[in-house]
């Protein structure tokens, strides 16, 4: 295999060594935090421009109806394309919401809210990573997990509003 295609292989695989080395505690951290979530029967609110990770698209369906996830279609050049449909068949036991906005415009979100049994926002996680195979393992990314209500409750609106747009700008932006 060409080095391209060895890294393609390696990233796909969740027990590859080497995925685990390049995609770090990023992964390590998101990884955890859902599956305690899954464990603590918590909800999480996530709203993804791109999804087709082999560990975190497991992760969410596990979650079952406490997956709440808004999933755009990535940046596709036609209308009716969508990258993300693998993973929002994997998702169908979910409550999943379409945004397909591409290509006219990008659902370009990449955050999730952490909500305990009660569906109380507790924690947001947000930043520069896209819930792909090289989103986690292939790019200088980033992530923050911030544990204050406020700010959750905040983006826990904010993932209603795009729930309830569809393809359409929220009519609250924030």
């Amino acid at each position: 295999d060409s080095p391209s295609r060895k890294l393609a292989k390696e990233i796909a695989d969740p027990d590859s060594k080497i995925r685990h080395f390049l995609a770090g505690t990023l992964r390590d951290k998101l990884v955890r935090l859902l599956t305690d979530a899954a464990g603590a029967k918590f909800h999480v609110y996530a709203a993804l421009f791109e999804l087709d990770d082999p560990e975190l698209v497991p992760l969410l369906r596990a979650l079952k109806k406490c997956a709440h996830v808004v999933l755009g279609n990535g940046s596709v050049k036609k209308k009716g394309e969508d990258e993300n449909a693998n993973a929002r068949e994997a998702l169908a036991g979910c409550d999943l919401h379409d945004r397909m906005s591409a290509p006219r415009a990008l659902a370009h979100n990449k955050f999730l809210v952490l909500c305990d049994a009660d569906k109380k926002p507790q924690a947001v996680w947000t930043g520069s990573t896209n819930w792909t195979k090289t989103g986690l393992c292939t790019q200088a990314n980033n992530a923050v997990l911030v544990r204050n209500t406020s700010l959750a409750r905040f983006y826990l609106e904010q993932w209603h509003a795009l729930a309830a747009a569809g393809a359409a700008p929220p009519s609250t932006l924030y």
